[in-house]
Order: C-alpha cells, then sequence, then structure tokens
C-alpha cells in the first residue's frame, strides 16, 4: 500500500461516515484521536469528502455493458454527478433520446426518463464512467454513425522498391521494381495516385497505375470514387475505368446476423454464452428482460449453454436448442452505379469506349436475396441476376446468370453458374459448383480487341466439387474433384486430396494432386505433364522458432529438405531452407533475412540452385506521414484512414497498432498506418519501453474512425524526478514516521515511514515540510543528484530537517 493509502486508513478508522448525497460521504473525524495518534487534525479536511469527480469537463475511460468505447469527454455538474449529453451517448454507442436531439438539448438530461434501467456508476479514482444498458438501448451492430471520428488533413506517401541479381549459365540478369503512391486525406476525402519504375538489364519504364478520389457519406452508408477506378460488381465482368462511381461503403453495412434470444436478469448480470465448450459471446445487461443478437455462432447445429451471474454471485444456467436459433441470409448488397471511359492497362492496346454499369440487391425474405445489374457500351450490352438463399441452416446456395449481346461480332450467349454448400454431419461438408457458357457469350473485355479466328481457347464449362471431414483422432481429410473444357479445345480435370494431423506438437500434412487426363483438340500437342504430385511435410514449433522437413515427387523429380524460421523479435526473423537436387551439382539452398528497423522495413535473400545458377535481392518498403506537425516516417504502408500518435518529446518508445508495432521518432510522433473505418481500433503505449522518468496518464486508447479521416492520438505523459529521501535531525536522529509532508503551500505530498524515509514521486518546485503533532514545522534540506539515473526507478539522497 501507497503511504497516502495507509495515511487515509489510518484516518478512516477515527471517522463516523454520513451520507451527503446521493453518490457523496462525509466524514467526520476526531482531533483528539488523530493528536493521539501523531496526525494532524488540519489534514481530516484532505481525506473528509468520498471521490467524485471534479465539475467541468474531464476525459475518461467509457465502458458500455462492460465493453471499453475508449476515451471521452465528459461533463460534471457541481456535486460530480455526470452530465449526459448527446455527444457522450454517440461516442458509447448508444441510442439518442428524441430530448437531445434538438439544438435545445439540455446541458445535464436526465438519461434514465428514456431508458429506466439504465444504470451508471462513477469510478474518479479510475478516472472510469460504466454504463450498463439494456440492448435496446445499443445502436444495432454495424451501425456506427454518430461514434466515429471524422476530419483531419495530412500527406501520405508509399514505397515498395525491390533489386534482384540472377546470376547463371555464364550471363547475369538484374531486375529492379520500384512503385510509389502519393496522396492527400483532408476532410475525409481520400485521393491517391500511383506509378512504377520496372527495368529489366537497364530497358525501364515507368507506369502510371492509377489516380482516383474517395469520400463516404456515412448516412447513405455509401461512397463515391471519381478517377482512374476499379469498378465493384458482383455480378458483371467490368474493366477499370476513368469515371464515376456510386457504391456501398461495406465498413457500414451491418454484417450478417445471426440467431438471437430473449431472457430475463434478476439483477445486473453478466451473460456468458458458450457453444460447444468455447465461450464465444459475452456481456453485461441491467435488470429486467433483454435480448442478445447477432451472436457468432461456432456451429449452427450445436445447442447453446447460457449463464446468467448475478451481483451476488448466483448463477442460473440455461440450454437454448439449436433448432430455436434462426439465422438470417446475408444482406443484400447496396445500389452500385458506375460511368466512365474504359482503360487501357494492358500493354496490346484495346479499344477505350464509355460505359455505364449498374447492380442492386433486394432482400426477398430472411433466407432469400435477390441481385440484379446491367451493362451498355458501343456494340456491347449484358445483363444479369441472382439469387442466394439460405434454405436451411444446413444448405446454402447460389444462382448467377449473364446474357451477352456483342453486337461487332453478331454474337449472343449465356452464361450460368450454380454453387451449392452443404453440412452433413458437425464434421462433415460438401459443397459443388458448376459454370456454363455458350459459345457466343462475350465479357465487355473479349469485345474491345480485334477477335481471333477459331473458338479453342473460349471458355466453355467449369465443374468442382469438395469435400471436408475430421475427426479428432485420424485429423482433417479434404478431397475436390475439377472438369474444365473449351470450344474446340482441350478439357481437363484433376483431383486433390490432402490430409493432416497433430502429433503432440508437430503437424503431419500430406498433399496429393493427380491428372487425369486431357481430351485435346486435334491441333494441340501433349504438354507431357500428366502424372501425380506428392507433397509431405513435417513442422514442429520450437518456442519463437519452427522446423520443418519434407519430402517432394513431381514427375519422378524426388527432393527431400528441411528448413527452419525463427522470429527473434518484433524487429528481426529469418528462415532458411536446403534441400536435395538430383538434377544438379549440389543441393538447393536459401534463406531469407527480415528487417524492421523502426522506421522502415527490409528483406535480404539469397537462393542457389546446385552449383550453377544463384539469386539475390534486397527490398524496402514503408511509408511517410505529412502533418502540420511534420514529416513522419511509418515502417508499414499507410492506408486510406490512418492516425498519427503524440507522446510528448518521448523517442523509441513502442506502440502496439493494429497494422504491427511502430517506434516513436524523435519528435515523439509515430504513425498509426491502418485503422479500421468505423470500427473500433486499440492503440496501446508499451510502457516498459519508456524511459524510468516517463509517467503516463493512459497506456491504452480506442480509436473509432471514420473513413479517411487523420486521427490523433496524445497520450498524456510528463516527466517527473522520483527522489527516496533519507532524513535525519540535525542532530542526527531519523525522522519519526507518520508525519505529513507539505509543500510550501501546506498541500499534503507524502508520508514519512520507518527509518527516516521520503519518499516523493516527483521532486516539488518548492521547500518542503514536515509538520510534528505539537504543529512546529521542519524544512528539509537535501541535494538532489545533477543528473536522473535512468536505469533505476529513482534516485537516492540524504537531508536534514532544520526547524
Amino acid at each position: 500500500m501507497s503511504p497516502a493509502g495507509a495515511y487515509a486508513v489510518a484516518l478512516a478508522g477515527t471517522g463516523t461516515a454520513q451520507d451527503a448525497t446521493q453518490n457523496e460521504r462525509a466524514v467526520t473525524f476526531d482531533a483528539d484521536a488523530l493528536r493521539a495518534r501523531g496526525i494532524d487534525p488540519a489534514l481530516a479536511a484532505y481525506f473528509s469528502q468520498s471521490a467524485r469527480f471534479s465539475p467541468g469537463e474531464q476525459r475518461v475511460k467509457l465502458f458500455v455493458n462492460d465493453e471499453p468505447r475508449g476515451n471521452v469527454t465528459a461533463r460534471f455538474d457541481d456535486n460530480g454527478q455526470l452530465c449526459v449529453d448527446r455527444a457522450l451517448l454517440e461516442r458509447g454507442g448508444l441510442a439518442v433520446p428524441d430530448a437531445l436531439q434538438g439544438e435545445a438539448a439540455p446541458a445535464c438530461y436526465d438519461y434514465r426518463q428514456d431508458v429506466p434501467q439504465a444504470e451508471i456508476a462513477l469510478e474518479p479514482g479510475e478516472n472510469t464512467v460504466r454504463l450498463v444498458v439494456p440492448q435496446e438501448a445499443l445502436l444495432p451492430r454495424g451501425t456506427a454513425l454518430g461514434v466515429y471520428a471524422t476530419g483531419g488533413t495530412a500527406g501520405v506517401f508509399n514505397y515498395n522498391v525491390l533489386g534482384m541479381t540472377n546470376r547463371g549459365g555464364g550471363a547475369n540478369s538484374n531486375f529492379l521494381y520500384g512503385d510509389g503512391e502519393i496522396g492527400l486525406n483532408s476532410g475525409d476525402w481520400i485521393v491517391r495516385s500511383r506509378h512504377s519504375y520496372t527495368s529489366q538489364d537497364g530497358n525501364g519504364k515507368v507506369n502510371h497505375l492509377y489516380t482516383y478520389a474517395q469520400k463516404t457519406f456515412a448516412e447513405q452508408k455509401a461512397m463515391v470514387q471519381a478517377g482512374q477506378i476499379n469498378v465493384s460488381s458482383g455480378l458483371l465482368p467490368v474493366p477499370p475505368i476513368t469515371g464515376v462511381q456510386y457504391k456501398p461503403d461495406m465498413a457500414l453495412v451491418p454484417q450478417q446476423g445471426g440467431p438471437s434470444f430473449d431472457g430475463i436478469a434478476n439483477s445486473q448480470s453478466r451473460v456468458d454464452v458458450h457453444q460447444m465448450g468455447v465461450l464465444i459471446y459475452s456481456t453485461v445487461v441491467p435488470a429486467g428482460p433483454f435480448t442478445l443478437s447477432g451472436l457468432p455462432l461456432i456451429s449452427a447445429s450445436a445447442d447453446l449453454d447460457v449463464t446468467l451471474t448475478e451481483n451476488n454471485n448466483t448463477q442460473r444456467r440455461y440450454t437454448v436448442p439449436a433448432a430455436s436459433l434462426r439465422q438470417s441470409a446475408l444482406p443484400a448488397p447496396g445500389l452500385t452505379v458506375a460511368a466512365g471511359k474504359v482503360r487501357d492497362v494492358s500493354d496490346v492496346g484495346i479499344d477505350t469506349p464509355f460505359l455505364v454499369t449498374a447492380t442492386k440487391g433486394w432482400n426477398m425474405s430472411e433466407r432469400h436475396t435477390v441481385t440484379a445489374g446491367g451493362l451498355a457500351t458501343t456494340g456491347y450490352q449484358a445483363a444479369a441476376g441472382g439469387v442466394s438463399s439460405m434454405v436451411s441452416s444446413n444448405i446454402t446456395t447460389n444462382l448467377q446468370a449473364i446474357v451477352s449481346n456483342a453486337q461487332r461480332e453478331g454474337v449472343r450467349g449465356v452464361s450460368a453458374s450454380g454453387s451449392v454448400n452443404v453440412k452433413l454431419a458437425e464434421n462433415w461438408s460438401a459443397g459443388a459448383t458448376a459454370t456454363l457458357q455458350t459459345e457466343g457469350y462475350r465479357t465487355v473485355a473479349d469485345t474491345l480487341t480485334t477477335p481471333q479466328s477459331g473458338m479453342f481457347t473460349r471458355f466453355r464449362s467449369q465443374y468442382t466439387a469438395s469435400m471436408t471431414w475430421q475427426n479428432g483422432f485420424l485429423g482433417g481429410i479434404t478431397g475436390s474433384y475439377s472438369r474444365g473444357s473449351a470450344f474446340n479445345g482441350p478439357t481437363t480435370q484433376y483431383a486433390t486430396l490432402s490430409w493432416n494431423r497433430m502429433f503432440g506438437r508437430a503437424t503431419l500434412s500430406v498433399n496429393l494432386e493427380k491428372d487425369l487426363g486431357t481430351t485435346r483438340a486435334p491441333t494441340l500437342q501433349s504438354s507431357g505433364q500428366n502424372g501425380v504430385r506428392f507433397y509431405a511435410m513435417l513442422s514442429m514449433p520450437l518456442g519463437k522458432a519452427s522446423t520443418q522437413t519434407y519430402a517432394t515427387n513431381a514427375g519422378g523429380d524426388v527432393r527431400f529438405g528441411a528448413g527452419v524460421s525463427h522470429t527473434v523479435n518484433e524487429a528481426l526473423s529469418y528462415t532458411a531452407r536446403a534441400e536435395t537436387n538430383p538434377s544438379g551439382n549440389g543441393p538447393n539452398v536459401n534463406g531469407s533475412l527480415s528487417l524492421t528497423p523502426r522506421y522502415t522495413q527490409a528483406q535480404l535473400t539469397y537462393s542457389q540452385a546446385g552449383s550453377n545458377s544463384s539469386a539475390y535481392s534486397a527490398q524496402v518498403q514503408g511509408g511517410a506521414v505529412v502533418s502540420g506537425a511534420g514529416v513522419t516516417l511509418s515502417p508499414y504502408q499507410v492506408g486510406d484512414t490512418f492516425g498519427i500518435v503524440q507522446l510528448g518529446d518521448v523517442s523509441g518508445a513502442r506502440i502496439s497498432t493494429p497494422q504491427g508495432t511502430v517506434w516513436t521518432d524523435i519528435g515523439g510522433r509515430a504513425v498509426i498506418p491502418t485503422l479500421m473505418p468505423y470500427k473500433q481500433s486499440r492503440v496501446e503505449l508499451l510502457t516498459k519501453s519508456l524511459p524510468r522518468n516517463v509517467d503516463i496518464d493512459n497506456g491504452i486508447e480506442y480509436v473509432e474512425a471514420g473513413r479517411g479521416s487523420v486521427n490523433v492520438v496524445e497520450f498524456g505523459v510528463s516527466k517527473v524526478r522520483r527522489l527516496l529521501l533519507r532524513v535525519t535531525s540535525e542532530g542526527g536522529t531519523p525522522l519519526p514516521a507518520a508525519l505529513p509532508v507539505l509543500d510550501a503551500d501546506n498541500q499534503y505530498i507524502t508520508t514519512s515511514v520507518g527509518d527516516g524515509t521520503v519518499f516523493l514521486d516527483d521532486i516539488p518546485k518548492s521547500d518542503i515540510r514536515v509538520k510534528f503533532a505539537d504543529n512546529r514545522t521542519c524544512r528539509i534540506e537535501y541535494t538532489a543528484p545533477e543528473t536522473p539515473d535512468l536505469d533505476r526507478p529513482f534516485d537516492a539522497a540524504t537531508g536534514v530537517c532544520r526547524f
């Protein structure tokens, strides 16, 4: 226990509690008893009130139903009670009552008027506010409006450079590739432009890949893209265009809803949902009826075990049968519309007509979704439709058809496809797909080049079937079969079979692939590739490392090999492998070294095939953000939604982000390369990487970022000088214990402990004094070391207390 904590306990043992307000208790202390124990009665006022928040706005940690919602700005009244407002509810992902919707909303609103079951717990000591509300008070899953952060401006630069050299056969070959992306985020708009450079043996070429602008309109759950873009269409194959596109932002579209069930809690309770022995969902509900929805099931045919643990630790358990769990089909896709001119991204030259396309989906019922779309351009039109169905909890199907009209060739055709997935048992599933095309079917890309004579290369049909079986003793087995054909061309078919099983910590896997034969067109020659391919591997983890031994057989070429991979730390990893080479003059060897030297990533590789050929390469990649604070480097490429951490002027601190670990630079800044849009992202300061003289207010932040926003995460840090004093009187007697230590304004700092020890969490700027029970005071004179020892938690010094 800290000295201040021990002192508070001593005071509490001499007082009588009285209720002052609903959440506040006043304590009256016996002054004579305090003096008898050597405690200054003047300090009683310091401990006479229970902990409460100070009036005004404060940054606090918000929890809703025991789930962290990040740091928020909350307002408290003169009594330290929470003022519920719209911003707080939106930040917590709660539905906003009508009374808080208008401009004349009250500053402090009684939230229980609308949500009588709501419970609000204030924890000033932990700087935390906890809300427990019924499920219907929460915004639906996937509804992020009002919760996310928006705005911000920053420039972005991403780079990737690869160099490679091959040596063999008396000749060398050099290859260089580099691509760079520049961009800007401002006002939730995203602008990106990417170019690449390729050089083969000195012959270089620059390619422009794309330039586009994009913005999400959250109220419509959709985004607009303009420029050189790829068209999003789940039905029709559409080439890249230079134009405009309106499409759903899938980060805002609710994901597939799982089953739901209702219950009643006698008091505030924790609800744990298990399936097949695994905890799949946990939350806190207030007293009364509750509904849990969107549960992430492991299996649609296994019962749920629900446990309610109430405040008094009593538990109630019940089972929800699998047959009672209704599961919905996937939500229908929203409207996608695109218009623009086809982009020529090939080297052969194609036509670039103007095209228009649209796709829309509808939910016909909980289990059936219908989609339709169309495309039109000069000399070509196509229409498509699809139906997705959840026939039962164990069977899903999908059917699609496209009708095309290629006017330049004067042909029409149809492409139809279907798939079915069946769960035959708890550990046994199967699936099949089929795709058929008529001879006259064309995609729009087929019509952009001059038609070729003959039809032998045109796809005709494709069939696949697969089955998976899992067994706790035998392991897992997966088999598949595929057959494809082309008009006036070859028909190919092959089968695969794989098996894997764990033996203790080791995993053994075996894979087989067999060509079942090819029926060829008369003009085609045999490739001689028929046969069986075999691959077996045994892998064994060894701490942060793992070893692999393997054997392969492809067309009679049998090889045996062994390898090791080791992650030394978050900045260094390597792999090495060697295998026999029956056709070479020695074994094949290769290795790689991956480095993350804080502000970039690098990878070095080397490989050798026998004694005749070798190759080595080097690659670097990363990103940078240009903001008002300057240029901040990132070891990872920066996405469309990102942030910047500010940690005072502390450099070299490690920050855990959704993308990986980053480090603060000399200015105390680090890039959060990617934040999940409209989801909660955790950013954690790894405190062990901080110098000993740095304190933080909070080491974890939760960021809810809107797409395209630039988020600044500030960790409150302060540099302190901790000092352990050994204090004596002028005569050399150690300072007595349990004496209050005050600053020049008579504000309490700490308490002396045994043997004259006084611990200062931070050296005060003013004089420090010790007050005795007889009201005498003495001033502590000491000299601290000139420079702090950052390798120790505190410095040590001696002091003398002079009256």
